[in-house]
């Protein structure tokens, strides 16, 4: 994958001991402040997101809704895109702070080792709103043993969704070439702090892939 798409990377952060709630006050108040920093910047959307559409143009899904072009619009016009619970709302900040995607996923819905790999063309993703997509043989997808779990060009898919009962999860973070690797290392480290911060997490590992 990596002779495909020279430059791409991603990376996980594995975090037990998770309490998941619908609100915590203080990651509210910090969305704030970094929904308040984007509006202060103006209404154009920030440069650093031309690599990631330049990426999905290359992998042939550039009319996907992408998830962190949709959540830079939201704090673009002073909303955060919160997304039910902490967890979710940790990684859309830590998102929103640092420009680099990054998904949850319960890992007690996973099924084996997960993989960063290219779509094997042929296999359903079925979307958190119920939808169902085939993601090309040309973009690069998350998987475990039985499933996709999400797809660069839309984001995480309903088979290992965070809920209120998850208790462990692996965040996942992947870039496009020309995001530096220091980007990604740093969103890692934020939402492993935010995990632990705002949701009571205990991080068992961080890793750089690729």
């Amino acid at each position: 994958m990596t002779s495909l798409y020279p430059g791409f990377l991603s990376g996980c952060v594995t975090v037990t001991g998770l309490t998941v709630e619908t609100s915590v006050e203080a990651l509210e108040e910090r969305g704030r402040g970094v929904v308040e920093a984007y509006r202060a910047k103006g209404e154009s959307l920030p440069a650093e997101l031309s690599p990631y559409r330049e990426f999905l143009k290359r992998m042939g899904v550039e009319e996907a809704p992408f998830p962190l072009r949709l959540w830079v619009e939201k704090a673009v016009k002073g909303e955060f895109p919160g997304r039910n619970n902490n967890v979710l709302d940790s990684c859309a900040l830590a998102s929103l702070e640092h420009l680099v995607p990054l998904s949850p996923f319960d890992l007690l819905k996973v099924k084996g080792e997960v993989e960063v790999t290219l779509s094997p063309g042929d296999k359903v993703l079925t979307l958190q709103d119920g939808s169902r997509v085939v993601p090309p043989a040309t973009e690069i997808v998350l998987r475990d043993q039985d499933k996709l779990l999400s797809s660069y060009g839309r984001g995480e898919g309903a088979g290992a969704r965070v809920g209120f009962e998850t208790s462990s999860a692996v965040f996942v973070a992947w870039n496009a070439p020309g995001v530096p690797r220091g980007r990604v290392e740093a969103a890692l480290q934020a939402v492993a702090t935010y995990a632990r911060r705002y949701c009571g997490g205990h991080v068992e590992k961080t890793e750089i892939l690729g």
